[in-house]
């Protein structure tokens, strides 16, 4: 067992954005996201974790859920860290040594800005 399971908040375990994160820019095969998504995934960036696709469980209304086991989009923290912000719980999560942004993949495809990731 890591501490990573021993806290109540997003897992801070993937390095790298996954092969269709939204992050990923242009031509890299980010997933379509509908009209408006990704302006509202960019207002709650630096208050609330945005986690992966991949680990979180979709009802049948599309609505996605958080799981025990949903890890913090690797994309979104690399874009953050980019763009010099840094998320609330991000911030806590790396003072308590849950997370440490200087693992992440600094060479992965993901956007610089703003407007690229609204793009």
């Amino acid at each position: 067992m890591s501490k990573f399971d021993k806290h109540p908040g997003p897992h801070y375990e993937m390095r790298t954005p996954c092969d269709d994160c939204p992050f990923l820019k242009a031509g890299h095969g980010a997933i379509h996201l509908r009209r408006g998504r990704r302006a509202e995934i960019a207002k709650g960036l630096e208050i609330t974790p945005f986690s992966c696709h991949k680990t979180v469980a979709y009802s049948q209304a599309t609505n996605p859920g958080k799981t025990e086991r949903s890890a913090h989009c690797a994309g979104a923290l690399i874009y953050m860290r980019k763009t010099g912000r840094m998320s609330v719980v991000s911030g806590l999560a790396q003072a308590l040594g849950f997370y440490d942004d200087r693992q992440l993949d600094m060479s992965a495809p993901v956007v610089d800005t703003l407007e690229e990731f609204l793009s």
